[in-house]
């Protein structure tokens, strides 16, 4: 069945063996019991959104992924003419046959990817959110990055010195400023896509090291090509973007979420789901 059917993995530049996980361990897709969900459609409104094994993505507002399955052929980019299947993870550019079945999420804030080199482009979940986002969205590729210590810049990213959204926000009504989108001190949020053991030169550049760290309430990953040694709780690019966001939207705006980034996970959806397909048989 892998052999006959993955050659959608190969289009999508995905070598079959960095799929073999065990699926059976993906259980939640959002977090503890304290937070809350509510999405446009009431049916779906629960005290915790939880993504069940054989469909986390069913009570998401995401777009149906079928299009993607009727791109039958490779197609040269608009831009760079380089065959592609689905979308140039080099242009980060949808293809013509699929940029207008393809949604657009307005996010809440701007945010930089900083891409190690060493991140193969066709594996990183974290080309899915300019394409996704554009106009939101913007990748670097390390050493090549903007200077961030001179923006009002946010990093995402755990240590002894990350605060939670709340935290930062807290210190921000301790100071006598009501916490609301406009005065949340920070315009830009930085991701960085790299494995952990890649991170920490990115992490000790000048440019980046002294930037504010936040961290994102926990939750497990759904991806498929998990890193060996770590926990579930390590998460893949475009879950953290998505997972910021939500509490960015709970946090920050004071919103009740409905929804609204869910298709952020587009591409992730039909790729798990792909996934699983495969090697259920």
């Amino acid at each position: 069945m892998v052999e006959a059917d993955s050659g959608w993995i190969d289009c999508m530049d995905m070598e079959t063996d960095l799929l073999e996980v065990d699926i059976q361990r993906s259980r939640s897709f959002l977090p503890n019991a304290k937070w809350a969900v509510t999405h446009r459609d009431p049916a779906w409104t629960s005290g915790k959104l939880v993504l069940e094994k054989e469909n986390p993505f069913s009570t998401l507002n995401i777009s149906n992924t079928e299009i993607l399955n009727e791109q039958d052929e490779r197609q040269p980019c608009t831009l760079c003419c380089k065959s592609r299947k689905f979308f140039c993870y080099s242009c980060h550019l949808p293809l013509a046959s699929t940029k207008d079945h393809i949604p657009t999420v307005k996010l809440p804030v701007q945010i930089d990817i900083v891409k190690h080199p060493g991140e193969v482009e066709g594996k990183s979940t974290a080309v899915h959110a300019p394409i996704l986002a554009p106009g939101h969205v913007k990748i670097h590729l390390f050493p090549d990055i903007p200077d961030y210590s001179k923006e009002r810049a946010l990093l995402v990213f755990p240590g002894k010195d990350s605060k939670s959204l709340e935290q930062i926000c807290d210190n921000i009504s301790i100071s006598g400023t009501k916490s609301s989108e406009h005065s949340f001190p920070y315009d830009k949020i930085v991701f960085i896509d790299s494995t952990w053991n890649q991170c920490r030169k990115i992490c000790d550049d000048i440019r980046i090291n002294s930037l504010p760290r936040v961290v994102i309430e926990s939750r497990q990953t759904m991806f498929w090509r998990t890193q060996a040694g770590k926990p579930k709780e390590y998460l893949a690019t475009i879950e953290a973007i998505y997972y910021f966001c939500v509490d960015y939207n709970r946090v920050v705006l004071g919103k009740q979420y409905e929804g609204e980034y869910d298709n952020i996970l587009f591409f992730f959806k039909f790729m798990y789901q792909k996934i699983h397909e495969l090697y259920s048989e």
